[in-house]
């Protein structure tokens, strides 16, 4: 690695506390947990096998001496095998190299994580709890779903509490591939004389490595600074927790001051945040501050964009209807629907139009302005979902029991914008990570991180159990949420395809009734993310609601 200027020093120290946010006060991140990655991530294996080999066996023998001089040795080998430029992967580009070894220098000069344990005697047990499940189920017809259900809910009971170099080592496969992702050049130079000028410029390159690796060491932070979800209060759908009933969605308003939440009661209730988050919270009967009364049970709510008091709702008999949360009181009703509508949504863009989706395999968009819808799209499966772009009015995307997900451009609405196919089974819910990415869930067990161009699947998240009823679906920046028909709320990262944190309702609120620990009745129904917040709201099929942290 060639010698660092004295402006590349300090620019080196400066990225040391930008890249180890814990540096910060505040922060939980430790900067081992970049340490151990990298530690791990840059053994040789990016340079030729034959170095690969030699580098392992030099780490090895080290290993059996004093630990100085092993950092020492590691040090002068790896820079040298970095100085090496014309051996140089060509998947990968120069500058990180530069970053590699630069990370080299810090790591074989900090101090050595010192691991926490594992838990291997739990992890052996529930092993052998699946086993034994295995056995029991072998003569049973459903056999095969039940031992899947029994073997996620023992996965869900194994502690999520633990060290960041614990959580590190458990989402390596998926940092690496983030990592590389992106310190990869996407434009490989094939010229020797090209490759020799980019060479040269070793300080402009040494600062683009910088750059990816603030983006990646921010990644990294996300991904491994939360390991539980913390319930900071307790509220019931029902007016008494002895009447049960499924709440079918929770949504916030466009402040994140209020939320709504509505069910198979027929009623739309809002609360107000501040009187559930805190100490005061949680010894208060909560009561909502407005309640709606519908005709028939809701399916969904959504609220606008733009009027604050205005919601949405769709219903179990095909009927849109916009309220004023002021008043209580219906301001438009829409009948054109002639089954059980599943989804609505207002237009953060252009709060006149709304979406709808139900079992008449249709999708309308109607204009508040108007009796009747302004656009109907005809599917071959029933919509289980429909959602506007949040900062372009004009893409609207569908999720279909067909397994499709479509997105529509409203100002050529003859023919689909895109086509999404992946999923196995039907698509239960479409929401945008932002105008160029999509995220699905489907009964198929999983979601779907979608480019909206090109209509690729950038990563497939799995962990959750979802067959057969709507669990939810929420999304924060770059954080998910969803449900599970084990009763059970997950968090994923946009770069971890398996959960970051889980949460597990309990089975039975009530005192003195007992109930089956996996009982296909109980499953999570909504989650709703507070923006811009590790808070979120969960509710389930027995109309339990539970704010919730991350921690």
């Amino acid at each position: 690695m060639p010698e660092l200027s004295d402006e590349e020093r300090a620019r080196r120290n400066e990225l040391t506390v930008r890249a180890f946010p814990s540096a910060l006060p505040g922060m939980r991140s430790t900067p081992e947990s970049v340490i151990s990655f990298v530690s791990l991530l840059s053994q040789p294996r990016s340079l030729n096998n034959n170095n690969n080999n030699s580098n392992s066996n030099n780490n090895t023998n080290n290993n059996n001496n004093n630990n100085n001089n092993n950092r020492d040795n590691a040090t002068t080998s790896q820079s040298l095998a970095f100085a090496k430029v014309d051996k140089i992967d060509d998947e990968l580009c120069c500058d990180s190299y530069y970053m590699w070894a630069f990370l080299l220098d810090i790591t074989t000069r900090a101090d050595q994580v010192e691991e926490e344990e594992k838990g291997e005697d739990d992890d052996q047990q529930a092993d052998d709890q699946s086993t034994e499940d295995a056995e029991s189920y072998d003569d049973d017809d459903d056999g095969n779903k039940r031992l899947t259900r029994q073997r996620q809910l023992s996965t869900e009971k194994r502690l999520y509490d633990r060290s960041v170099s614990d959580r590190m080592d458990e989402r390596f496969p998926d940092l690496k591939e983030v990592y590389h992702s992106k310190m990869t050049d996407k434009k490989p130079l094939n010229d020797d004389e090209s490759r020799l000028n980019f060479i040269k410029s070793t300080y402009e390159h040494f600062m683009l490595g910088c750059s990816r690796l603030d983006s990646f060491s921010s990644i990294l932070y996300d991904v491994t600074r939360f390991g539980r979800l913390d319930v900071l209060d307790t509220l019931y759908y029902a007016d008494s927790p002895l009447n049960t009933s499924i709440v079918s969605s929770v949504e916030f308003d466009k402040d994140d001051e209020y939320f709504a939440v509505g069910g198979i009661l027929k009623d739309i209730k809002i609360f107000d945040f501040r009187m559930t988050s805190g100490p005061a919270g949680r010894t208060q009967t909560h009561c909502p501050i407005r309640r709606i009364k519908s005709d028939n049970k809701i399916s969904c709510v959504s609220w606008s964009g733009y009027h604050k008091s205005q919601i949405a709702s769709s219903d179990y008999q095909g009927v849109i209807n916009v309220w004023d949360v002021n008043t209580g009181q219906r301001t438009s009703s829409f009948t054109e629907h002639k089954k059980r509508a599943w989804s609505v949504d207002i237009c953060n863009q252009n709060p006149i139009l709304v979406a709808s989706g139900g079992d008449d395999t249709t999708v309308k968009v109607w204009s508040l302005n108007s009796q009747r819808s302004v656009l109907t799209f005809q599917h071959k499966g029933n919509i289980c979902c429909a959602k506007f772009a949040p900062n372009n009015g004009n893409y609207l995307a569908v999720g279909s029991a067909d397994h499709h997900i479509i997105c529509y451009d409203l100002r050529n609405p003859s023919i689909p914008l895109n086509t999404y196919t992946g999923h196995r089974k039907a698509v239960s819910y479409v929401k945008w990570m932002n105008d160029e990415e999509l995220i699905s869930a489907s009964t198929d067990n999983s979601l779907k991180l979608w480019d909206r161009e090109s209509s690729e699947c950038l990563r497939t998240f799995n962990g959750h159990y979802n067959e057969k009823n709507f669990v939810g679906l929420s999304i924060n920046e770059d954080w998910i949420a969803c449900g599970s028909e084990t009763n059970t709320v997950h968090t994923y990262h946009k770069y971890s395809k398996t959960p970051i944190a889980q949460y597990r309702f309990p089975i039975d609120p009530v005192p003195g009734k007992l109930i089956a620990e996996n009982d296909p009745t109980y499953f999570v129904s909504s989650v709703c993310w507070k923006k811009s917040t590790s808070k979120l709201i969960a509710a389930n099929s027995k109309g339990l609601v539970r704010v919730l942290e991350l921690k």
